[in-house]
């Protein structure tokens, strides 16, 4: 190249990039009616990205948030926010596009088209190994959109009975659900020789997951002497998670352009899988303060899992604590040093094991229908401590 030049030259990089839009746009509402008070915002976000032929991202979203005082011991907060979003290019060329993009000689067209206005699947005519291809093509050839929503909402209720009690509750639920179709369309075409990937294959999966969580609690902060300060806590959690995920592939298209699953004639596959959580735990506390500066704690947690084995459905998680704050002596003698404080602790704290941990499991042989042997299982599970 250096002693022959090329006749024409092209900037392989800015025909492979582009410059699009990059939006965030916002309108929010705040406002106060006696003793009410809210808050809702609507927004729209969208990154094209960089690269040709793809959309790249877009989402749009809603929140309303709302707080009630009814009198003057009791308020109420409330919180909702939902989203929708689109995106494309999630590692559909399987991450050789940089690659292609650095194998490309700059004397190549990416943007020539043959007789029939497909990209050409080659950068190099000349070059007839499997890793010159055109990096553009496999942008525009595959097919893919990632579509997905969300909603979070809570609520939470707080009541000061006394002056030193308070009863609080919350109640908060989260879900997601997300659909994806994958298209490698009939006639799709490549640098080596395989009919299969000529054929095409058609991919589509759906995914839901639910998350609901609760709790009621109590504190109290009675005085029993001047100088002796305490709290006392107790709380009830139950927490579940749903999960659900199905996937159905097939090659082969009978048919191009078509997304739907009974266009594939080979290879037809079908997974889905199903997840159910739930766990409830009931905790304890109590602190103690003497004379500002000698520090007690003490709390208990009893947690009852599904995760754990049949066996072991409950654990237990205590904690001891203790402080001395050295410079509120009066005998302190370094006034410079405000803050010199000796702390000690102990306690247990659990890792939650892994959904399918506690199971024997079995896989299908699906050339005879035959269960084989997967994992053993354990009904003794407990958590990792």
């Amino acid at each position: 190249f250096q002693s022959n030049t090329y006749p024409q030259t092209y900037n392989q990089v800015e025909q492979a990039t582009k410059t699009d839009q990059w939006i965030n746009s916002n309108v929010d509402l705040r406002g106060k009616v006696a003793q009410t008070g809210f808050f809702a915002s609507v927004s729209h976000a969208k990154q094209a990205g960089a690269f040709r032929f793809l959309n790249g991202y877009e989402r749009n979203s809603g929140r309303l948030n709302v707080d009630q005082l009814i009198g003057s011991k009791l308020s109420l907060q409330a919180t909702s926010f939902y989203s929708t979003q689109k995106e494309d290019g999630a590692n559909q060329e399987g991450g050789t596009g940089f690659f292609r993009l650095s194998r490309s000689p700059a004397f190549v067209d990416q943007s020539l088209r043959d007789a029939q206005g497909r990209l050409y699947i080659r950068s190099d005519p000349l070059n007839q190994g499997s890793q010159n291809g055109n990096p553009l093509y496999y942008l525009e050839a595959y097919d893919q959109a990632i579509y997905g929503t969300r909603f979070l909402g809570s609520l939470q209720a707080r009541y000061s009975a006394l002056d030193w009690l308070d009863f609080n509750g919350d109640f908060a639920y989260d879900r997601g659900t997300s659909y994806t179709t994958w298209l490698q369309d009939r006639g799709f075409r490549t640098t080596d020789v395989d009919q299969s990937t000529a054929n095409g294959f058609v991919q589509n999966s759906s995914g839901d997951s639910r998350s609901l969580n609760t709790s009621v609690g109590a504190a109290a902060r009675p005085r029993f002497f001047n100088n002796l300060s305490s709290t006392f806590t107790a709380q009830v959690l139950y927490d579940a998670q749903d999960g659900l995920n199905q996937t159905g592939y097939g090659e082969r298209l009978t048919v191009p352009g078509l997304l739907t699953l009974d266009a594939a004639s080979l290879n037809k596959d079908i997974t889905s899988g199903v997840s159910d959580v739930r766990s409830l735990s009931y905790r304890g506390g109590a602190d103690f303060e003497y004379d500002d500066r000698y520090i007690v704690s003490f709390s208990m947690r009893r947690e009852g899992s599904s995760l754990f084995g049949s066996n072991q459905r409950w654990s237990s998680f205590p904690r001891i604590a203790g402080a001395w704050i050295a410079s509120a002596e009066p005998w302190w003698p370094v006034p410079a040093l405000s803050l010199a404080k000796l702390r000690a602790a102990w306690g247990k704290a659990g890792q939650r094991p892994s959904t399918t941990a506690q199971y024997e499991t079995f896989t299908v042989d699906r050339s005879n229908g035959n269960l084989v042997a997967n994992t053993l299982g354990n009904p003794n599970l407990r958590p990792e401590i």
